[in-house]
């Protein structure tokens, strides 16, 4: 989880992943910082499995982002592509959101 008294704008600097939006109503790209929270996967004989990935993002970045549209992570200098399952939500005092995804 992710310690909001912490100064947003330097956690993202610090520990965030370059990510691009491009919105499916059309429009430019619009880039960004997330934090990709990507539980280890674990199964045993296909009875346990893990949640799904989440992102954080500072709630300014990306006003319109909403559940279906894809953005662009780059992850140890790989590009992965991922959808957002969920509606983002507020969280705390709302100055970052967080979404749901699963990767493409």
């Amino acid at each position: 989880m992710i310690d909001i008294g912490l100064d947003t704008e330097m956690m993202f600097e610090d520990f965030g992943d370059k990510a691009t939006w491009v919105p499916s109503a059309g429009g430019p790209a619009k880039p960004g910082l997330v934090i990709l929270d990507e539980p280890d996967a674990l199964f045993f004989n296909d009875m346990l499995h893990s949640p799904d990935p989440v992102i954080h993002y500072p709630a300014s970045q990306w006003a319109g982002l909403d559940e279906g549209e894809v953005l662009m992570v780059e992850v140890c200098r790989s590009i992965r592509r991922y959808r957002l399952t969920k509606p983002p939500e507020a969280i705390d005092d709302g100055a970052v959101m967080k979404a749901s995804v699963r990767k493409l």
